[in-house]
């Protein structure tokens, strides 16, 4: 106990919901209170309510839900109807009245065109003449720098977005910007494969290993409990490919020779 006390003062070692118990002397204070029951704050001097209520609506500040009549000189109220701006309406500039009817807003529509709004941004509402290529996709612009026959032929410039006509490097760097086919697609991304958090893909089941790396594996990851459990999935995965004693075979035929055989009577 001593040490649990320790560790909460040293590291704030609390237990989950644990009120802290800062070892208050609450029995020196006025007289002696009892925090469980003590209504701790000042109390509000002038119970004001519904304060939001009232600041969208201030037609609640009133009892009779009117505001009511002020009395001020005239000068006053001239000065207060020409200097203050009224919801809606032109400011008074002394110009006289505007030959327009009372309901008329001024201002500019929020919305003039038939702009694209959030669903038209995520759905996409283009046209097949937006959607075709344009005209002058992949052909220098630049006359003069190629021959006249090459520039009105049907030949590509530019290189490839997947550098796939290229050896990809052994060691491949951070630097290296380049795409040479082997980087995940949208798809992969947005619903990525079980294992790729661990990484471990798809490809990785099907690659041909040594009988003894594969027993490993199906051992470590509970696809045989016994070494004879293994050369019975191993023989029954040679038999189902057809495989010679020399061939090797991948964990994808391991898992499915333990799956014929737990689909066995």
């Amino acid at each position: 106990m001593e040490q649990i006390e320790m560790y909460k003062k040293s590291h704030g070692a609390f237990e989950p919901g644990e009120q802290r118990n800062r070892k208050y002397t609450w029995h020196k204070v006025n007289g002696g209170i009892d925090p469980a029951s003590y209504a701790f704050g000042a109390s509000a001097e002038i119970d004001y309510r519904n304060g939001v209520a009232k600041a969208i609506n201030p037609s609640l500040e009133y009892d009779s839900s009117c505001k009511p009549t002020e009395f001020m000189p005239k000068s006053v109220a001239d000065f207060k109807k020409v200097r203050a701006d009224d919801l809606g309406t032109v400011r008074n500039l002394g110009l006289g009245q505007h030959p327009v009817e009372q309901t008329h807003c001024y201002g500019m529509p929020s919305k003039r065109f038939n702009d694209w709004g959030a669903r038209e941004c995520m759905m996409g509402n283009y046209t097949p003449d937006e959607q075709a290529p344009d005209p002058d996709l992949g052909r220098s612009l630049r006359r003069g720098c190629a021959p006249e026959e090459i520039m009105v032929s049907e030949r590509t410039f530019g290189v490839p977005n997947v550098r796939s006509d290229i050896r990809p490097p052994k060691h491949p760097s951070v630097a290296d910007a380049k795409n040479y086919g082997m980087e995940p697609g949208a798809k992969a991304l947005l619903y990525p494969q079980p294992f790729a958090t661990r990484g471990v893909y798809e490809e990785d089941f099907l690659v041909g290993r040594p009988k003894p790396e594969l027993m490993d594996i199906a051992l470590s990851s509970g696809l045989a409990d016994s070494e004879n459990q293994f050369e019975d999935l191993y023989r029954s995965a040679q038999e189902a490919y057809g495989a010679a004693e020399d061939d090797q075979l991948s964990v994808e035929s391991i898992r499915q020779a333990l799956y014929a055989a737990t689909l066995q009577p």
